[in-house]
């Protein structure tokens, strides 16, 4: 048992097996090993939505990237997370989301700055919170609490397309007290995106401010939508 232990220590190990894996693996830097990869379909999505705002007559595109759709043994598992949120393993998660992502977003002087969702629900959610933090950790990145809530909106879970963007117009505002100055691209970050429509609320109201998005980085994705990255 005690050598069992010291290994767990000392060997590179998976955070969602926990089995230690070779040297030279993902697993060394803290990822997840190639089989739970192959296992969770941790393929990678992309896609564009178009957002409006204040500043500009038509609609202007925003990237998104997930890991994966919202299903099968991925969806299983982020349920396991938001009940008992582990470090090692969101932050094996950012970790590969930002091997999808590394040839698309800015560097330099231009790093984006992190812009977390804000919830309208009384306690946040830990899953969101976490990995926020992850992939600020992983990234490098620093993080800007910009967005707030206007007021408590309907809960969304069983709106269709059409009621979710008319339950989240004018959701949110860019905070007063943080918004200056902020001359970075952001990046908004999000648990699970569904329709798409609290996601373009509140890059609209971002935009309206002038700032550049980036764009959206998200653990999952529901249904097929967008392009599969692997």
């Amino acid at each position: 048992m005690v050598r069992q232990l010291e290994l767990l220590l000392l060997e590179p190990c998976c955070p969602h097996c926990l089995e230690t894996t070779a040297a030279g693996s993902d697993s060394e830097a803290g990822g997840f090993c190639p089989g739970c990869l192959a296992l969770l379909q941790l393929n990678g999505r992309r896609g564009v939505i178009s957002v409006a705002s204040a500043r500009s007559s038509s609609p202007q595109p925003v990237p998104w990237w997930a890991l994966a759709s919202y299903a099968d043994r991925w969806r299983q598992a982020l349920l396991q997370q938001r009940q008992r949120p582990s470090t090692a393993w969101l932050e094996a998660a950012a970790a590969q989301l930002l091997h999808y992502t590394r040839e698309a977003l800015p560097e330099g002087s231009s790093r984006p700055v992190l812009v977390p969702m804000p919830s309208w629900k009384r306690r946040s959610n830990p899953l969101a919170r976490g990995w926020v933090q992850a992939l600020a950790r992983r990234g490098g990145w620093s993080q800007r609490t910009l967005l707030r809530c206007n007021h408590r909106a309907l809960s969304q879970h069983h709106l269709g397309a059409a009621l979710r963007r008319q339950n989240s117009r004018n959701r949110f505002r860019v905070s007063t007290a943080q918004a200056s100055p902020v001359v970075q691209p952001v990046l908004l970050v999000d648990d699970i995106m569904t329709t798409g429509a609290t996601v373009e609320a509140a890059c609209g109201a971002l935009l309206s401010q002038g700032m550049t998005v980036a764009g959206v980085l998200l653990l999952a994705r529901t249904g097929r939508g967008g392009d599969e990255l692997s």
